[in-house]
């Protein structure tokens, strides 16, 4: 009985030898994650696109927090959401629950000379830009 102790004791420790032994190449970094959302860092969500379209506005003012504007029309909203980089704007259409569903969104510049910005920067620059403490 005890010598099968030693020849399992021995086997986890040439076992753990063994895999000690192992090591990374230098230099070698594993392949990034592919991403589905924008990142700023692990603390802040940004979603991309494909993550607001099709969610109710409570979701969505969970995102970007409470518009700067708000459009009403016959079966439609408008949210604008204005900063000093851009605007964002999300189309909402009332569904047969009447609840409200993002269908579109838009991001454009601030300036006539910067008529349009890049929509992942846009969206980033909103999340950013909301209340400290509010984000889902």
């Amino acid at each position: 009985m005890r010598r099968n102790r030693v020849q399992i004791v021995s086997f986890f420790l040439s076992a753990l030898i063994a895999l000690s032994a192992c090591e990374t190449v230098p230099g070698v970094q594993p392949a990034p994650k592919p991403k589905t959302t924008v990142s700023v860092d692990d603390d802040i969500y940004v979603p991309s696109n494909a993550d607001v379209l099709e969610k109710t506005s409570g979701v969505i003012e969970a995102y970007f927090g409470a518009p700067s504007l708000r459009r009403q029309e016959t079966g439609a909203e408008v949210w604008q959401y204005a900063n000093e980089e851009c605007v964002l704007l999300v189309f909402f259409y009332t569904q047969d629950d009447g609840t409200l569903q993002a269908q579109h969104l838009e991001t454009r510049g601030r300036t006539p000379e910067a008529p349009s910005t890049d929509q992942d920067a846009c969206l980033k620059s909103v999340v950013l830009a909301k209340a400290p403490g509010t984000l889902p």
